[in-house]
């Protein structure tokens, strides 16, 4: 019996071992591998991880291209958009530029245009309606000589005894000028290129201030040693007859003005590239010629009625008519110093399927293809050269059944 009931404990025993050990072995098995890959997710742009384009941009580049075609984030990444409406990157962008005042903002895009080189050495600008602090404020640069004025008279006495500051920077003129011009956005500006190059390129620096500002800031070209000139008739007795002699710059730039003055009118007699009067130190000169500046500005502005300046235009303007690429025939529309404004040409010029025309001024070609660029048909035409009182030069084109006209400027800048 006691046999009996002791193999009944001992199987039971021995099954709960196994059951155990079964259940160990189970749990120390390796579990089957599988992959399961995670649901599909809309890929998710990160600009700053994405942005590898070594493109550099500025935010007045981004501004100025055509409409819809970049977009860009706080982080400086520049995106251009797709015809299928995705976006691709492209470049970056300095992020600190949005946060940049309107002042420099604006100083910014003028020099992206080019303005800054496209300035004359010496050139002023007086400004009205100023609401930093005072009334009127002009500024005179040339090269790194600097003269300034906060506050402006607005009689022929009051800029006669003008007591102007002067300081010298490094490269600082044209600088001053494009600040003072982003930061008051309302005045006049002369420009006074002093050879062929700078008259040049102040056409597209006038086309560019005309664009960025409309008639809010007006622009008159003009040259150093006219302005000098008149400077110091400003100082004689209005009733008398006198005569200047102004000379500035050497080598190609320099100029000598002769100019007449009577009853208020100042006429430039002639402009001369060489003579025996030699200018005196720069500080002297700026001193003359922004004197003349603030009474021609004043003038435009109607404030001063007693003097008048009739200026001239010192260079040479002409078409070239060439057949397979040989001149036949040279039209000299403007060959001499010549008072402004003015209107030169020829009425009578055959262009013919083999002949080209071409505008010059000076040495320079500027249009090398007149005919061509406008899409104005071959055969007779009438081509001239006009100058108007506003310092533009226009070419204008008549031909049997159109009119065309070419503001030179806008070419340019």
């Amino acid at each position: 019996m006691d046999s009996i009931f002791i193999g009944i404990i001992a199987l039971i025993i021995g099954a709960i071992l196994f059951i155990l050990i079964t259940k160990n072995k189970s749990n120390n098995e390796p579990a089957e591998l599988t992959y399961n890959p995670p649901p599909a997710q809309t890929p998710v742009n990160n600009p700053q991880q994405e942005c590898i384009n070594n493109r550099q941009f500025t935010l007045a580049e981004l501004k100025r291209a055509e409409a819809g075609k970049y977009s860009w984030d706080e982080t400086g990444c520049v995106f251009e958009i797709n015809s299928d409406g995705s976006v691709t990157v492209v470049g970056r962008f300095d992020p600190a530029e949005l946060h940049v005042n309107p002042v420099q903002e604006l100083y910014d895009s003028l020099i992206d245009a080019g303005l800054s080189d496209m300035l004359p050495s010496v050139c002023c600008f007086h400004a009205f309606n100023y609401t930093g602090g005072e009334t009127d404020s002009f500024v005179a640069a040339y090269n790194d000589e600097i003269l300034s004025i906060p506050s402006c008279p607005n009689s022929i006495n009051g800029i006669n005894e003008v007591a102007f500051s002067h300081s010298s920077f490094d490269s600082a003129g044209k600088a001053v000028i494009l600040f003072n011009l982003s930061k008051i956005r309302e005045g006049i500006l002369i420009l006074m290129p002093s050879n062929e190059k700078e008259y040049i390129f102040s056409l597209g620096a006038k086309a560019c201030v005309d664009r960025a500002f409309g008639n809010k800031i007006i622009v008159r070209i003009s040259s150093p040693a006219v302005m000098g000139a008149f400077g110091i008739a400003i100082a004689r007795e209005i009733g008398k007859s006198s005569k200047i002699s102004f000379a500035f710059g050497d080598g190609e730039d320099y100029m000598c003005c002769n100019m007449l003055v009577e009853d208020g009118i100042c006429e430039v007699q002639n402009i001369l590239r060489r003579s025996i009067i030699q200018p005196t130190e720069n500080i002297i000169i700026l001193q003359h010629i922004a004197k003349g500046c603030m009474v021609q500005s004043l003038i435009i502005q109607g404030q001063i009625k007693d003097y008048m300046l009739q200026d001239m235009f010192p260079y040479t303007m002409s078409f070239l008519l060439k057949e397979n690429g040989r001149v036949i025939k040279i039209y000299d529309c403007i060959s001499e110093p010549i008072s402004i404004p003015t209107r030169r040409g020829d009425k009578d010029i055959n262009v013919d399927a083999n002949k080209t025309l071409s505008f010059l001024i000076g040495s320079n070609e500027l249009i090398d293809d007149v005919m061509a660029e406008y899409d104005i048909p071959n055969g007779n035409i009438g081509a001239f050269i006009e100058l108007d009182a506003n310092m533009d030069v226009n070419i204008k084109i008549s031909s049997t059944s159109n009119q065309y006209r070419i503001n030179v400027g806008e070419l340019i800048g």
